[in-house]
């Protein structure tokens, strides 16, 4: 196969189709966000193939929070790929769909920015390669304000909850506790002697990994059904507040 002409454009290589990736990110697995990040992948797939100059190199997605880089591999193998020189221009969204730390943003930007590479926020129209940096620093401000703002409106929500004696509680998960029908916590006996017998062996002087061993040991299954048990599992419950007894209305 004849390797692609190379033409020199500002001081940069350019091939004769621009290499296009996207990415896409929702917040958590709620069916209307997963439908939401299906539709968008869909969408992107079509524009960049649809596109006689562009050659798509990929969709990159997570379904995570934008302020920590923990739980985003999308995100993580985009950044990988564009410092290997694989991407020539990104489409996101909008820039919190990107992330929401502000110097997060600016740092991936300016150093994409420097490569050569090309991001493009749809919903802001904006164009990182023509746009100034004043302009790109008061956007990621803007949508780091706005993601503390409704932070703090919903762990005020929360409190507010909770004086009323309701409880946020993923009980799906929660050994120990299920929901009735008013959405009131109530404990399943049964779970509740598995919760108990980990405290007690705890206060023996048990560390994670002697507690691990013991419930598997004596076939007891984790609130999923599992037969083997995380030690990080059995170290949040021992932390936990919901267990400790320290949530108050």
């Amino acid at each position: 196969m004849a390797p692609r002409k190379i033409t020199q454009l500002n001081n940069k290589p350019q091939r004769q189709r621009r290499r296009v990736a996207a990415y896409c990110r929702v917040s958590t697995d709620a069916p209307v966000q997963l439908a939401s990040l299906e539709q968008q992948v869909r969408a992107y797939e079509a524009m960049i193939t649809l596109n006689p100059d562009w050659e798509l190199v990929g969709i990159y997605t997570d379904i995570a929070s934008g302020i920590r880089l923990k739980n985003r591999e999308g995100y993580k193998c985009l950044l990988r790929d564009c410092k290997r020189d694989k991407i020539d221009m990104v489409i996101v969204k909008s820039m919190s769909r990107l992330g929401r730390d502000a110097l997060e943003l600016i740092k991936c930007i300016r150093e994409w920015k420097s490569l050569g590479i090309t991001l493009y926020l749809e919903t802001e129209r904006i164009n990182t390669m023509t746009a100034d940096n004043f302009t790109i620093d008061i956007l990621a401000a803007l949508v780091q304000s706005e993601s503390e703002a409704r932070s703090e409106a919903i762990k005020f929500g929360i409190r507010q909850s909770m004086r009323s004696g309701n409880v946020k509680l993923n009980h799906a998960q929660f050994l120990g506790y299920t929901k009735d029908e008013q959405g009131r916590l109530v404990i399943v006996p049964e779970e509740a002697l598995v919760v108990r017998k980990i405290f007690e062996l705890y206060l023996q002087g048990y560390g994670c990994r002697k507690i691990k061993r013991w419930l598997e040991e004596h076939g007891i299954k984790t609130v999923t059904g599992k037969t083997k048990w995380s030690t990080s599992t059995i170290d949040r419950m021992l932390s936990n507040e919901k267990y400790m007894g320290v949530v108050t209305k």
